[in-house]
């Protein structure tokens, strides 16, 4: 089982709309995809990540937009590295956001996801720690972060949900290489 980070143009239109189908029918928010789960128009929103990773808008940040490949080049996740926080995302969102799709979950994907994201923060010299937000009541994500490292450093309520946030380490981290 291995997956590849690509840029959102190494994949199609299809792909892309395939992934996000189930996420709407099951009226689930798309993680770490730049709006995708409300964008109307897939080529105009490849488009404005493209351009907006270069030239944020007023009050947003710098995102570098991933696309998560299988083995088989299916299109089964995404993620995306926020390369500063505006006051939002040091609330709920941080610098780290992904989803697997539905039918790829359980399988230690979001793990590699995550291991390979913090390996090119770290690569790349972005930052020497990272923060991750996740609602307490997501088992596997909170799995997920706490084996790469994550250390809980607080909970904030949102809308009657509770939301963990994790640090993780970037420097001297041997949960990733």
């Amino acid at each position: 089982m291995t997956i590849k980070l690509v840029s959102i143009d190494q994949v199609t239109d299809q792909q892309i709309l395939m992934f996000k189908e189930p996420f709407l029918k099951e009226k689930e928010l798309i993680h770490g995809s730049s709006g995708l789960t409300t964008a109307k128009d897939i080529t105009k929103w490849r488009r404005q990540v493209i351009k907006d990773k270069e030239n944020p808008p007023t009050n947003h940040v710098k995102v570098t937009q991933f696309v998560v490949l299988n083995e088989t080049n299916d299109l089964i996740g995404m993620a995306s590295f926020n390369h500063t926080l505006s006051a939002y995302l040091q609330i709920d969102g941080g610098h780290i956001a992904y989803s697997i799709g539905m039918k790829y979950r359980s399988r230690g994907y979001a793990k590699q996801v995550l291991i390979q994201v913090l390996t090119y923060v770290r690569k790349e010299g972005l930052a020497n720690k990272v923060l991750l937000t996740c609602n307490q009541r997501n088992t596997a994500s909170r799995s997920v972060i706490i084996s790469c490292g994550g250390q809980l450093t607080k909970e904030v309520q949102i809308n009657q949900q509770c939301i963990e946030h994790y640090w993780i380490e970037i420097k001297n981290n041997s949960n990733f290489s």
